[in-house]
């Protein structure tokens, strides 16, 4: 029997992205339903009401999970799918099969601007609530992973200049009342550390960062999740230039998910900024393995082209010239944009150049 499915909506200031967020959710919703905040001033409203009849406007009361409640409380389908007015779908390949699984919630791929993926439960069962005021979540009872659906994150290209600002300065103070309120209340709710420790991280606050990772590592059993603060405390003491320390958070993530290929481009690069380029080498080249497990967080993006460029550059600074023209030839083969690939087939050349004056 079909299950049916129906695309959700809470939005504010949305025009720019709204429109395609919709269409790309058309093929596989049965129905649409949008709830536009009161004070958006753009033209939110009058797209929504193009596409559906299943318009009404909500006065937002800085909770999210609230505002999510309000808005499908009359959506009658088997399930349900929330996208937010910035994102669309990527891909949704055969949903159906997924949807006739006994589960409350379907973990879809969330791909941010910069690379980085991550599981939601996206998709889940008609009559599963929220909770949480900010970075709210589903209370699903049983998930299941569902591969085929990638949700795209598009703030940049989806929002405006302005709904962005707005966006960023309401987080913030979220962030900072309501999530601390919520950790006093409970100084262990690692889903408040959690975020607060990221938080901390994108506003540059490094010490209150490290306050809040100790702290989540300190409760968390959660091996995915202790991975992703574990990887993130290596870029933060990377970015400081505190070596030693980035290569120790990265091996201690290493031990929560082994045989990972982005651990060992972490550490290619933190052997690369040592100068300890013999070392680098091996872990440069395993980072072109596969995982063999669909881990909860993918913290980077795989750069084949950047990573035989480190790979030129080890070689190169060890003086083997032959080798460092191949990787960086390499590189060139793997760019995608002509620029790089013109800029790293000169850098081969040059290596060539080099050899040959050796032999003269």
């Amino acid at each position: 029997m079909k299950k049916t499915l129906a695309l959700v909506m809470i939005v504010k200031n949305e025009e720019k992205g709204l429109e395609k967020a919709i269409l790309s959710a058309r093929p596989f919703v049965d129905e649409v339903w949008i709830c536009v905040d009161k004070f958006s001033n753009d033209n939110t409203l009058d797209i929504a009401k193009r596409f559906t009849s299943n318009v009404e406007e909500y006065h937002f009361e800085n909770d999210f999970a609230k505002a999510r409640n309000f808005a499908h409380r009359n959506v009658k389908t088997d399930y349900i799918l929330f996208l937010d007015g910035h994102e669309y779908i990527e891909k949704a390949d055969k949903l159906q099969e997924y949807l006739n699984l006994d589960v409350d919630g379907l973990l879809c791929t969330i791909r941010m601007e910069n690379g980085t993926e991550f599981r939601n439960p996206r998709i889940y069962k008609n009559g599963v609530q929220f909770e949480g005021a900010i970075h709210e979540r589903s209370q699903c009872k049983n998930t299941a992973l569902c591969s085929s659906v990638v949700i795209q994150h598009h703030r940049i290209g989806g929002q405006s200049v302005e709904a962005i600002k707005e966006r960023d300065i309401q987080r913030d103070e979220q962030m900072s009342k309501i999530m601390l309120n919520e950790l006093r209340s409970d100084p262990k709710n690692i889903r408040v550390l959690f975020h607060l420790a990221l938080w901390y991280q994108t506003k540059g606050d490094y010490r209150n960062t490290l306050k809040y990772q100790n702290l989540f590592l300190k409760y968390s059993p959660a091996p995915s999740d202790r991975y992703y603060i574990y990887f993130n405390r290596a870029l933060l003491f990377l970015g400081k230039g505190k070596l030693f320390r980035a290569f120790w958070a990265i091996n201690k993530a290493g031990e929560e998910e082994p045989q990972r290929w982005e651990t060992e481009k972490m550490k290619g690069l933190i052997l690369f900024g040592k100068r300890a380029y013999e070392k680098a080498l091996p872990c440069l080249v395993d980072s072109f393995n596969n995982n063999k497990e669909d881990f909860a967080y993918k913290p980077l993006k795989r750069d084949d082209a950047g990573t035989w460029n480190l790979i030129g550059e080890c070689f190169y600074n060890r003086g083997v010239y032959d080798k460092a023209s191949t990787a960086f030839g390499l590189a060139s083969d793997k760019a995608e944009l002509s620029e790089q690939k013109e800029f790293f087939k000169k850098r081969s050349e040059l290596m060539l150049e080099m050899v040959r004056g050796r032999e003269n």
